[in-house]
């Protein structure tokens, strides 16, 4: 069974003085029962750059929330 997958990757930034989260990456695939593997690059294919991300995965109206540290 498959399923369509919305994942977003978000950077936390400092604007005005206050914490926000601004987008990276946005993207859409399909992904089975058994999971589906996704390399993350920045901006022209480098690397992610030191900082808190969060990927947030929307499967079919659902969303989940994951944050981590590069």
């Amino acid at each position: 069974r498959t399923a369509k997958v919305a994942l977003r990757v978000e950077r936390r930034v400092r604007s005005h003085g206050r914490w926000v989260w601004r987008r990276v990456t946005l993207r859409s695939l399909t992904a089975t029962a058994s999971g589906k593997s996704l390399t993350v690059r920045g901006t022209r294919g480098a690397s992610l750059k030191k900082g808190s991300y969060r990927v947030i995965a929307t499967i079919a109206g659902g969303g989940d929330v994951c944050t981590f540290k590069v």
